[in-house]
């Protein structure tokens, strides 16, 4: 069979009668790196250090291997092809539990790229535990992230004395300002060493108080920059949202794990390429990618290959100038995998 159906082992879940002392032995016996834990569930997961693979304890699951497979259903059918049968359905429960511990997993996969940590990290609150932010604070890696809000945290914001907050204006997407409330202060947490630092802010269109956890690192900020640095998220969510409309992408979950293949991958690459001709177009530095291809690339033509160059020759549509006025009618260097031709748009 040239194309294998299994891609990687993922995890390998071992059975263990209580979490504490399943964890007491891998870790502080064996010697593994704690990446996350959850109680409710009943699991917790460690590391391999030669390997992505975790070792998942379990409360409530045997021994098992767990599979990456390019497709769910295109294993299914493979296997009950092969003669083999499902025993159950697959439910993203285990799925969800498995990925509080993505965040540490991705940081020592980051770390094998460019040789060193990254420098800060915004993540959703489900991406990871308390004990996952300690890892991320032990390698020295900043966070900004959102905690979930519990009835007893919400209860004693309520108690606050009015001169715990502070006051600050924040600048958001798009330019739209607002004035909020916050208070700075510092918290410990079940399952991270020392204390955190928190900031409580009213004012930014919820209903309920955000709570914002960070270690400061880098370096520390204002209670302003926390909070801007951390809406900058929305900007990469926001942008993700185009790719699933116009480039057809499956629609991401923060709770689901996404392997990243090459198809990804080239889509990535094409919205950044639409966003590179936005900013040249004047007008359109704010167009999505399906404006930008309904005005200026969904265009008839002719191209002609010489032996040094390759002329693009377009039809008469309304929005031609602004491709002239952008400078992108003017030769391009040769380009090495065109037969190192260059590479000429022309329009009436």
């Amino acid at each position: 069979m040239s194309n294998p159906l299994l891609r990687q082992l993922d995890a390998v879940t071992v059975p263990v009668p209580d979490l504490d002392e399943g964890v007491a032995f891998y870790r502080d016996q064996l010697g593994h790196e704690l990446l996350w834990r959850n109680d409710a569930v009943g699991q917790a997961g460690l590391r391999l250090p030669e390997s992505s693979t975790e070792i998942v304890l379990s409360t409530s699951l045997g021994y098992a291997p767990n599979w990456l497979v390019t497709s769910v259903s295109e294993a299914v059918e493979r296997v009950v092809a092969a003669g083999g049968r499902v025993i159950r359905a697959v439910s993203l429960r285990p799925l969800r539990a498995a990925g509080v511990g993505s965040v540490p997993r991705f940081a020592a996969y980051w770390m094998q790229q460019p040789g060193h940590y990254p420098a800060r990290w915004l993540f959703d609150a489900r991406a990871t535990t308390y004990a996952g932010l300690n890892v991320l604070t032990r390698r020295q890696v900043g966070f900004i992230t959102i905690r979930r809000r519990g009835s007893g945290m919400l209860e004693r914001v309520r108690r606050l004395p009015t001169e715990s907050w502070q006051h600050c204006q924040v600048t958001q997407a798009e330019g739209k300002r607002r004035q909020i409330r916050y208070v700075d202060e510092r918290v410990r947490l079940d399952g991270y060493d020392g204390d955190l630092r928190q900031l409580i802010v009213t004012g930014l269109g919820h209903e309920s108080p955000t709570f914002v956890l960070t270690n400061d690192l880098p370096k520390p900020q204002t209670a302003r920059e926390v909070v801007q640095t951390y809406a900058s998220r929305n900007h990469v969510e926001n942008h993700l949202g185009e790719q699933i409309t116009f480039f057809h992408l499956d629609c991401l979950c923060s709770d689901v794990r996404l392997n990243v293949d090459f198809d990804l991958t080239l889509t990535v690459l094409a919205d950044l390429l639409y966003r590179s001709l936005a900013e040249r177009l004047k007008g359109f530095a704010r167009a999505g990618p399906a404006r930008l291809f309904r005005k200026f690339i969904d265009t008839p033509g002719v191209i002609e290959v010489t032996a040094a160059e390759v002329v693009v020759r377009l039809t008469k549509r309304a929005h031609n100038p602004l491709l002239k006025e952008a400078g992108l009618t003017k030769p391009t260097r040769p380009v090495p995998w065109l037969g190192n031709r260059s590479v000429k748009v022309t329009c009436p």
